[in-house]
C-alpha cells in the first residue's frame, strides 16, 4: 500500500485526530520496520539454511567417513579372500603335481607287483622242485640205508659163513 492511500483511509475512518495520529505513526513505524523485519527473517532463514547445510555437511562427512571405513574393511576382507584363493590355487597345483607323480608311481608299482608275482611264481616252482628233489634224495637215502643194512647183513652172514666154513676147511 501507498502511504498517501493509507493516510486518506485513516482520515476517512471517522476516528478522532489523536487516534488517527497514533494509527499513522504505527503505520509509518511498520513501514520503517518492515525491511528490518524482512532482513531479520531472511537472516534467520539463512542461519537455519547454513545450519542445515552444516548439518547436511556433517552428515555427509560422517556418511563419507563411514563408507570409507566400510570400503577399507571390505578391501581388507577382499585381500584376505584373494590371498586365501591364491593359497588354495597353489595348493591345488601342488596336489595336481603330486597326483600326476603318484599316477606314475602307481604304474611303476603295478609293474613291480607283476614282476614280484612272477618271481613269487618262479620261487614257488623252484620250491616245488626242491621239495621233489628232497623227496627223491630221501628216497635215495632210504635206499642207501636199506642197501647198507643189507650189506651189513650180508657181511655178517658172510663172516658167519666164513667162520662156519672157514673152520671146516
Amino acid at each position: 500500500m501507498n502511504p498517501a492511500e493509507t493516510t486518506k483511509i485513516i482520515a476517512d475512518s471517522g476516528l478522532s485526530p489523536s487516534v488517527q495520529m497514533v494509527l499513522l505513526i504505527v503505520f509509518i513505524l511498520l513501514l520503517l520496520t518492515a525491511p528490518a523485519a524482512l532482513f531479520v527473517r531472511d537472516w534467520r532463514k539463512k542461519g537455519k539454511t547454513d545450519e542445515q547445510e552444516g548439518k547436511t555437511g556433517d552428515i555427509q562427512t560422517g556418511l563419507y567417513g563411514h563408507l570409507y571405513e566400510q570400503v577399507t574393511l571390505l578391501t581388507a576382507r577382499l585381500d584376505k579372500v584373494h590371498d586365501a584363493n591364491n593359497a588354495t590355487l597353489k595348493a591345488n597345483a601342488e596336489l595336481e603335481a603330486r597326483v600326476k607323480s603318484l599316477e606314475g608311481c602307481e604304474i611303476m608299482v603295478s609293474r613291480l607287483q607283476t614282476k614280484l608275482n612272477d618271481k613269487d611264481d618262479a620261487i614257488a616252482a623252484r620250491d616245488a622242485q626242491i621239495i621233489a628233489l628232497f623227496g627223491d634224495l630221501r628216497a635215495r637215502d632210504n635206499k642207501i640205508i636199506e642197501l647198507q643194512d643189507r650189506l651189513s647183513k650180508l657181511e655178517v652172514r658172510l663172516a658167519a659163513d666164513e667162520a662156519r666154513f672157514g673152520n671146516a676147511t
